[in-house]
């Protein structure tokens, strides 16, 4: 077995997650405002785009 799959498939995981939580973030943004307690739709779309980037630059390693 090869000692870097494991890592491989978590890493892998969090960016279905982080992409997952993106989209959340994207298409309503109040669900994560009511979830962080938080009112301030436009600090959680500048964090998702962050995200984003994050994501842009992991898929692409790991597939």
């Amino acid at each position: 077995m090869n000692s870097s799959l494991p890592l491989r498939i978590a890493l892998i995981a969090n960016a279905v997650f982080s992409f997952t939580c993106a989209m959340l973030m994207i298409f309503n943004s109040s669900i994560v405002d009511q979830i962080l307690g938080i009112q301030a739709p436009l600090v959680i779309q500048s964090i998702n785009q962050g995200n984003q980037r994050v994501i842009a630059r992991l898929i692409p390693k790991f597939c």
